[in-house]
């Protein structure tokens, strides 16, 4: 379906040909019959195209009229390279125009069964159901330790219903979505470069996600592109100095400068100025969002008021699945425990105190209690006047809002991110109120019970010291551009529990709530910090399920690997005699 050939004197006029094909069939018809000029002029000016020509290849510079028009374009050429066997490279891009370079150099031909098992098929862009945008971590201190007596690999089969408090996907649960870009042998991801302004990443090997489309550099950089356009201070917290990614948020700029293709396998980041962090940055799973469908599961539609979940037999970096089918309810369950009594659910995360109670009196032993990673809530301080910032925090007590109003299991911390910091000496004392001209903006998530919780009790304190406030409970996306537009006074925020040991946890803390700020100790010094409590959380399973090394993108079903075990023990299953115990359980399944 090509339109190159091998002669360099076709090659030009084709591909010239197909790029004003391309340029006009991203118009839309009002745009192809022609607008009113704005002078005395009769007609749209053409799509200017320039060429420059190469031993081997022939580049392009197509002007455009406006944004709107430079972004169709590229859309559509997007989706042809995909399906191009030749060799591309984007040189250069601005407002107005694109700078492709297109190289004339045969590669060999595919037949067509051949290129259709191997997936070359063009991408759709990617769309994010809701925000599912937390990071893959181990879940440790589990309750029970499930491990296989065999030391084999669980069994695929059965399938379950599990329920998060949350109307977003949080990052315990997106051990199930997102893809982990370094991990196993070899990652998704190999650096192939590292300098003081630019990051290169190669693509290891050909890479097919969980609907069995292949993704290349262009797919990442799309996804990513989407990813800060939801979610623009996770984008900041990965990319903090890669050019034009702030412009592109301030929506000054159509693309995202410093996302460069060199080929289909091959991305670099370019920095806007030296990032000593930056590759650190991205070693999280947030860099793999569940939109590529490169996690354990994809999603595959919703039903019932669930999202669907399907098991990704391409997924790399030891993340198996081993269910059937997963299904995902994202809060609005006004009694979970109900729920999961009458069996409408399998398995829910839980954190308050009463929850965790009843669990423990009324459904133990048909039960297990998974401990999952804890979260550590926090107060983000914008406020310019340190006196004011000093007042606030004093008025914030910690254990109060943990047990009265929170009600949770967890404990009060004295930073985010330092296990054994002493800030008593902050607090003591007492201080006389400052005059605070206009109400201060508490911003919080309204669909994450605790941050509700905290708001409103600090909200109820402060005024009551005398100092107006105003609760601002917004969604998830819409609390991210609050942060990185700065248009708050104070913030309520959570990391999760390797904030106190993983480096890139803490660049993304100091990110996304404290302008780079990196000095823990000294942001609780200066109240820009206002530390509060732990919030210890757990995942209820009935005993049918498990989780294989503690983890919830492990997560099977037990009875599935009880009938495997069995019927290898009764010899329902033949294996050769030579064959190694270790080789027969990798060939159950």
């Amino acid at each position: 379906m090509s339109v190159f050939t091998k002669s360099k004197s076709e090659f030009k006029p084709a591909v010239l040909a197909l790029i004003a094909v391309l340029f006009f069939s991203c118009l839309t018809p009002y745009q192809q019959v022609g607008r009113q000029p704005l002078s005395g002029e009769s007609k749209e000016q053409p799509a200017v195209i320039k060429t420059e020509e190469g031993a081997e290849s022939v580049s392009f510079i197509v002007q455009f009229t406006d944004s709107e028009d430079r972004e169709g374009f590229i859309q559509s050429f997007n989706r042809f390279l995909i399906r191009s066997p030749y060799e591309f490279v984007l040189l250069d891009s601005g407002k107005d125009f694109v700078h492709i370079k297109v190289s004339a150099k045969k590669v060999p031909v595919v037949p067509p069964k051949q290129e259709e098992s191997l997936g070359f098929s063009p991408v759709e862009p990617f769309k994010f159901d809701e925000s599912f945008i937390e990071q893959m971590i181990p879940s440790v201190d589990t309750t029970e330790t499930d491990t296989l007596v065999t030391g084999g690999m669980p069994a695929r089969g059965g399938e379950i219903t599990l329920y998060s408090p949350r109307s977003f996907t949080d990052r315990t649960i997106m051990e199930l979505l997102n893809g982990s870009p370094f991990d196993g042998e070899p990652g998704l991801f190999t650096i192939t470069d590292s300098s003081r302004r630019r990051v290169e990443l190669q693509l290891n090997g050909r890479v097919v996600n969980g609907a069995g489309e292949a993704v290349s550099a262009l797919d990442l950089i799309q996804s990513w592109t989407a990813m800060i356009r939801e979610l623009p201070a996770e984008g900041i917290a990965l990319f903090r100095h890669v050019q034009g990614v702030e412009a592109f948020i301030r929506g000054e700029e159509p693309v995202i400068r410093g996302f460069y293709a060199v080929d289909r396998n091959t991305l670099q980041l370019r920095m806007a100025q030296p990032d000593p962090h930056a590759v650190k940055r991205l070693h999280s799973s947030r860099l793999l969002w569940s939109g590529l469908k490169l996690g354990p599961y994809y999603t595959q539609g919703t039903g019932n008021g669930n999202l669907r979940l399907m098991p990704n037999d391409n997924s790399r970096g030891g993340s198996e699945p081993y269910l059937e089918k997963c299904y995902l309810r994202l809060g609005g369950d006004s009694n979970p425990m109900l729920s999961f009594s009458l069996g409408r659910i399998g398995a829910a995360t839980l954190y308050s105190s009463a929850d965790l109670q009843y669990a423990r009196t009324n459904l133990a032993g048909s039960t297990t209690l998974h401990r999952l990673p804890s979260e550590r809530y926090f107060v983000s301080s914008r406020i310019e006047n340190p006196d004011i910032r000093k007042f606030v925090a004093k008025q914030v007590r910690a254990i109060e809002f943990l047990n009265s109003f929170v009600k949770a299991e967890g404990e009060v911390i004295a930073s985010v991110e330092l296990a054994d910091y002493n800030n008593d000496h902050l607090y003591s004392g007492v201080l006389t109120q400052p005059a605070v001209q206009s109400p201060l903006q508490i911003l919080f998530v309204d669909s994450d019970p605790v941050s509700k919780s905290v708001a409103e009790k600090m909200f109820a304190d402060i005024t009551h010291s005398g100092i107006r406030a105003q609760l601002n409970g917004i969604s998830k996306t819409d609390y991210q551009r609050a942060l990185v537009a700065g248009s708050y006074d104070l913030a309520i925020g959570w990391a999760y529990e390797d904030v106190l040991t993983d480096q890139t946890e803490q660049l993304r803390v100091a990110a996304i709530w404290f302008d780079d700020n990196s000095d823990a100790a000294g942001r609780v010094e200066q109240y820009r910090e206002v530390p509060l409590f732990s919030v210890d959380r757990f995942l209820l399973t009935s005993n049918e399920f498990k989780l294989h090394e503690g983890r919830v993108g492990g997560i099977f079903t037990a009875w599935e690997q009880e009938t495997v075990q069995q019927d290898l023990w009764q010899g329902e299953i033949q294996v050769d005699e030579d064959q190694e115990e270790e080789d027969i359980i990798w060939d159950l399944y």
